[in-house]
């Protein structure tokens, strides 16, 4: 499982009942069988504990 960050030019159109990735990374996830779940919009819990310390 990815979970890369919210980002515009992954997410085609995220909302409560759907969420479009663009096609380079549907094709990324599926040669790597894998599934990708980005983070909540404005949730800093969300990021990885690495990036929390400093």
């Amino acid at each position: 499982m990815l979970t890369p960050y919210n980002l515009r030019s992954n997410v085609t159109k995220n909302t409560k009942q759907e969420l479009l990735l663009n096609q380079t990374d549907k094709d990324m996830a599926n040669h790597y069988q894998t599934i990708i779940v980005p983070t909540r919009v404005a949730h800093p819990m969300d990021k990885a504990a690495v990036e929390k310390s400093c």
